[in-house]
């Protein structure tokens, strides 16, 4: 079954070109959305309906992080929605504190690759 709707959280744009170029090699989804800002992705999930199926976010991201954006939006990750942690960070502590919600279904590490990809693709 395709995704309908993957969402990319970085503040990257080259990141951000690359990870949809290769969910797209795979037509992984039927649309893309691509947010360089937490309070963009956060204006997209509370107007969003259907909500995205995958979420792909990176912890690093200027004024608000991405561990304040998982616990804003704690309640509507836990309804069915795959989300993966896609950083560069290293820091066991990123990783536990990422690993400690209950809706995070990978700590991926930067770049993404076609692996990942295909894993991703198959778990949902």
């Amino acid at each position: 079954m395709k995704i309908n709707k993957i969402l990319f959280l970085d503040d990257d744009p080259i990141v951000n070109v690359i990870n949809e170029q290769l969910f797209r090699k795979y037509n992984a989804s039927k649309q893309y959305i691509v947010c360089r800002t937490s309070q963009e992705a956060i204006d997209y999930i509370n107007q969003a309906n259907p909500l995205p199926e995958i979420v792909i976010i990176d912890l690093n991201i200027p004024l608000i992080n991405g561990f304040a954006f998982l616990d804003k939006f704690h309640n509507k990750f836990l309804n069915n929605l795959s989300v993966y942690i896609l950083t560069s960070s290293i820091n066991p502590v990123d990783y536990n504190k990422a690993m400690s919600y209950p809706f995070i279904k990978g700590y991926l590490k930067k770049p993404l690759s076609r692996e990942i990809v295909q894993k991703i693709i198959a778990e949902n």
